[in-house]
């Protein structure tokens, strides 16, 4: 890889970063990384509401995962913030995700 009029050579297993649109070569073929999309970014005091199959603090099994009603609360800097609302339970899937599109109308 050439930085700068550099070359540097990255050992196998070390981490190469790149900027927005910074280009390298893998192989024989060119890997980008992507630029962030403005319109992507949620606005801040958005609220979201998803179905999250993960292990939820505070659900019903915990030490399982669960499907679970998730409240996203994105911020002024951009961090967001997750509250449980509903544990589905381990076969809610279904039930969760109709939830979660009856709070987005």
């Amino acid at each position: 890889m050439v930085v700068g009029g550099q070359q540097n050579q990255a050992l196998a297993g070390d981490p190469v970063y790149l900027q927005p649109g910074q280009c390298v070569m893998v192989g024989a073929q060119q890997v980008c990384a992507m630029k962030p999309d403005a319109s992507a970014t949620p606005a801040p005091n958005e609220v979201n509401y998803v179905c999250r199959y993960s292990e939820h603090k505070g659900g019903d099994l915990p030490g399982y995962k669960t499907y679970g009603l998730v409240k996203v609360t994105t911020r002024a800097d951009g961090s967001s913030r997750e509250i449980l609302i509903k544990d589905f339970g381990i076969r809610g899937k279904e039930k969760c995700e109709q939830a979660a599109e009856d709070r987005k109308k």
